[in-house]
């Protein structure tokens, strides 16, 4: 047993992340801004965690046996059976997936990988019931392997068991420090609390391996510029911007970085950049051309009025 959890434990499965589609409750009131601060959007842009599983599969890794082979291989070979299952898994092909945790549960009885498949076929069919029963099962045989202690804390997600869920996901954390996903949806879950201190500290360990996700990127940009990082900020919005087709919205949130920033002409340039981009997003749609240019008006203000000091100044 304890070579199965060595050989796994810091495997983790992608494409069936789950959204947290709400929180914990906490009464997080946004912290009040200091008279002569510079009024920016008032809530975080939700755009980039309100769907874990676009920030999610952060290791792509090709398993070694194709789903479609999985009847090819050998019963008594159980890595090659995980392999296969990995491949449905990120195909999304749940009857194939069935199939081989059946296999895996008849002819590995004391191996927790048969009812851990069955947990996630059972969730993908909406019987979140079964999914958790079979989690648990799954534990029963690997008590502390942190995958399976993964799958189990997203489920209790979507029963609505959050704070139990949210444990859960910190118990995964520590005992496998390299699960993104778990780091990732706690990091989401301050996020969506306005809680930025606690948000990045989790979304700086999952930078460390997934610096190119566009997505990650900006919502990890957005956690600084709401903890008044602004320089740190456009770095990670800039990053996000190079690789996102429609990104008005961050050249919004970069303008008002360099707004926050008092570089007048770079907040100039992007603010223009921002209202120039067609509103496709739901994010930059939410925002309004109205605020935009209220902004860029309050820019050009700065511009000139800098321009008419430097003029007095030369005349002296």
């Amino acid at each position: 047993m304890k070579k199965y959890t060595l050989i796994f434990s810091t495997l983790f499965i992608f494409g069936c992340a789950t959204v947290p589609n709400s929180k914990p409750k906490k009464n997080v009131a946004p912290k009040s801004k200091k008279s002569g601060e510079l009024q920016d959007v008032k809530s975080v842009d939700s755009t980039y965690s309100e769907n874990i599983e676009t920030v999610s599969n952060l290791r792509k890794a090709k398993s070694k046996v194709a789903c479609a082979d999985h009847n090819k291989v050998d019963k008594a070979n159980w890595r090659n059976l995980l392999e296969a299952g990995f491949s449905c898994i990120q195909e999304k092909k749940w009857t194939a997936l069935s199939s081989i945790a059946a296999k895996l549960s008849h002819n590995h009885l004391k191996a927790p990988w048969g009812p851990y498949y069955r947990s996630i076929v059972a969730e993908n069919r909406g019987d979140l019931a079964r999914a958790l029963w079979m989690a648990d099962l799954a534990l029963k045989k690997s008590p502390d392997n942190a995958l399976i202690l993964y799958q189990k804390a997203r489920v209790l997600w979507l029963t609505k068991h959050e704070s139990e869920s949210y444990s859960l996901m910190k118990e995964v954390v520590k005992k496998d420090p390299k699960n993104y996903d778990a780091l990732l949806f706690l990091g989401n879950v301050h996020y969506r609390d306005r809680e930025f201190k606690e948000a990045l500290s989790y979304f700086n360990q999952v930078l460390k391996f997934n610096s190119g996700d566009a997505e990650f990127r900006a919502a990890l940009g957005e956690s600084l510029f709401f903890s008044g990082k602004y320089k740190e900020s456009v770095k990670h919005y800039k990053a996000a911007s190079a690789k996102i087709k429609i990104n008005g919205s961050l050249y919004y949130k970069i303008g008002l970085a360099y707004k926050n920033l008092k570089d007048w002409d770079l907040s100039k340039s992007y603010l223009e950049k921002a209202i120039s981009q067609k509103r496709k997003g739901r994010s930059l749609a939410s925002l309004g051309d109205l605020k935009m240019r209220k902004d860029l008006k309050e820019v050009m203000t700065n511009i000139e009025s800098a321009k008419g000091k430097k003029i007095v100044k030369e005349t002296k």
